[in-house]
């Protein structure tokens, strides 16, 4: 247990130190787009293109490959043997990189018919446009599978070196793109570097796979192992399916908004994605190997430590971060993004945006933990009606609010729904028999608003004068350090008081 913990904080800090990375050149990729295109419709036809490749990979290879996979590869390795496990990660792989790239190949065909549905409102031009872009975009979700399916193989043996190099990859080819490709090609060399980034990603695990013991045999699932994934990733199937279907939701409702209002709400998404992926999904990923590993096993009070552990360390790390951006919200967006033809506006709009997406921060960090707990009990269905009744609430909420708050009712909408999602999954763990220490998040939340409010009330009005870019560089360091010194003085303060 001891070694695997090390283990895992090792996995974690790899993950959380290449996503910080990624997400600092995600942010110099959203730069690069605000720079050269402002929030307009070259870049709200951009962001659109994303819409179905995205959804294709989703339903077709997250709702079953990187949720099934895993808890059922483990479980053959540990129940039958190495090459029961060899010949099913096989049989998986062959099965679903056809049936992948027929899904790719028909959207391809009928990207024409698809494209008015989701963007309406978007005029001739810019479907058009956006049409070209998705279609060279459609190459990413069959790289996507295949870094995906490696990804997860890797994840078994509790090594993530590739997995870590990904996105950073990924994100560098799309800077390619915007950089190099873009002021030959236009907006077509944005999507080639989008396509670009997702070649880089697999390429780089190339050498790796040379030097793995995986074992390959031509073969490929049986009926009965399809009705297998199909039942136990129907219900993630059809949580994926709600998720993107709010997504398109909120495209849809975007287009029908001003122009660029589709580019502010991804912006601030991304940006509110930066502690979410280095913080949540940091550390849920190493703790999925792990907690499949003791389902497996069937060793539940290793389960429900590693759950609590890692519980509290996503906590520990996400309310300073939430108060630390509501603080320096206007300031990071105007040094990263005030220059070119977006406008002092645009940063407004965009900080209002980004405020009301942090309101479900805690909840929303939560998700990835707890929807891999019952990932890796083989459990999908607690996950799916979760997602379902938050996603649902979301887009109600989204359509009414857009109509008189216009794109700061998406945003409203879409923390409730993560408030909803998490609260009910919360609920699923205690009917599981697993006591999460929910309490135990207390001292994190305490200190981060003493944090906050020493920080409003004494730093900030000495410097209230100075740059955008001196409050990002200073309240960062101040803020940690009032907040590492008061969780300290309660972690002491708690020790003392039991020994008493």
């Amino acid at each position: 247990m001891k070694r695997l913990s090390y283990s895992l904080l090792q996995s974690s800090a790899l993950l959380a130190t290449a996503s910080l990375l990624s997400r600092v050149l995600g942010v110099f990729r959203d730069h690069l787009l605000t720079k050269y295109l402002g929030a307009s419709e070259s870049l709200d036809a951009y962001f659109a293109a994303f819409r179905i490749p995205d959804l294709i990979y989703s339903l077709l290879i997250v709702s079953s490959l990187t949720a099934i996979f895993l808890p059922e590869f483990q479980k053959k390795r540990e129940q039958e043997s190495e090459d029961a496990g060899w010949i099913f990660a096989s049989q998986t792989f062959n099965s679903f990189f056809i049936l992948l790239t027929t899904a790719l190949i028909i959207t391809l065909f009928f990207s024409k018919q698809i494209i008015p549905y989701y963007i309406p409102e978007f005029n001739t031009e810019q479907q058009e446009l956006t049409r070209h872009m998705m279609m060279i975009m459609l190459i990413s979700p069959l790289f996507f599978m295949l870094s995906s399916f490696f990804i997860s193989i890797e994840s078994a043996f509790h090594r993530y070196t590739t997995q870590a190099a990904a996105p950073i990859l990924y994100n560098i080819g799309i800077i390619f793109g915007i950089t190099y490709l873009f002021p030959i090609l236009g907006e077509i060399g944005l999507a080639i570097g989008v396509a670009l980034g997702a070649v880089l990603q697999f390429a780089f695990q190339i050498p790796f796979l040379f030097f793995s013991d995986i074992k390959w045999h031509c073969q490929f699932l049986s009926w009965k192992q399809i009705c297998f994934f199909f039942h136990h990733s129907l219900p993630r199937l059809l949580a994926i399916g709600a998720q993107q279907l709010s997504i398109l939701a909120d495209t849809y409702l975007a287009s029908l908004l001003a122009a660029g209002s589709l580019s502010v709400m991804q912006l601030a998404i991304n940006l509110h994605s930066l502690p979410y992926g280095i913080i949540a999904v940091s550390l849920s990923i190493p703790a999925f190997s792990a907690l499949s590993q003791y389902a497996a096993k069937q060793d539940d009070i290793h389960f429900e430590k590693q759950l609590n552990e890692t519980f509290q360390k996503i906590h520990f790390w996400t309310f300073p971060s939430l108060f630390g951006f509501i603080i320096l919200a206007p300031h990071i967006i105007a040094t990263l993004f005030e220059y070119g033809a977006f406008s002092s506006q645009n940063t407004q709009e965009l900080s209002k945006t980004l405020y009301l997406l942090l309101l479900g921060l805690p909840f929303f960090g939560s998700i990835p933990l707890l929807s891999r707990a019952f990932f890796a009990k083989q459990k999908t269905w607690p996950p799916f009606w979760a997602s379902l009744i938050g996603l649902t609430a979301n887009i109600a909420i989204s359509i009414i609010l857009s109509k008189t708050h216009g794109i700061f009712g998406i945003a409203i909408g879409t923390s409730i729904g993560s408030i909803i999602t998490a609260s009910i999954l919360y609920l699923f763990t205690f009917r599981e028999n697993y006591t999460l220490k929910i309490f135990s998040t207390l001292p994190s939340l305490f200190s981060s608003l003493i944090m906050f409010f020493s920080l409003k009330q004494g730093l900030l009005p000495l410097i209230v004068e100075q740059s955008h870019i001196f409050h990002v560089l200073t309240v960062p360091l101040a803020g940690a350090v009032v907040y590492g010194t008061i969780h300290l003085t309660i972690a002491k303060m708690r020790k003392i008081m039991r020994k008493a």
